[in-house]
């Protein structure tokens, strides 16, 4: 559950940052940016082990509080423009 909130945490902390270093490129485009960059950096291990049922069933919570935790600790877009 940790590493799950320590995700959140700095995924949160990375919109300010990327935000700063795009310079002038639109806010949902950098989210897009930033959601690919997840995704394809997530994607060679979901490819080598596919999660299961029982293996989604199991660890829904430390992921519905990842989900959460970004939402909260991520800035509000006003602050990315």
């Amino acid at each position: 559950m940790w590493r799950c909130l320590m995700a959140a945490a700095l995924f949160g902390a990375s919109a300010p940052a990327a935000s700063r270093l795009a310079g002038e490129v639109p806010t949902l485009a950098l989210a897009g940016m930033l959601y690919l960059g997840a995704g394809l950096a997530v994607l060679p291990g979901v490819l080598r082990s596919p999660p299961t049922v029982p293996a989604i069933r199991h660890d829904w919570r430390p992921t519905l509080v990842a989900i959460v935790a970004g939402g909260a600790i991520g800035p509000p877009s006003s602050s990315l423009a």
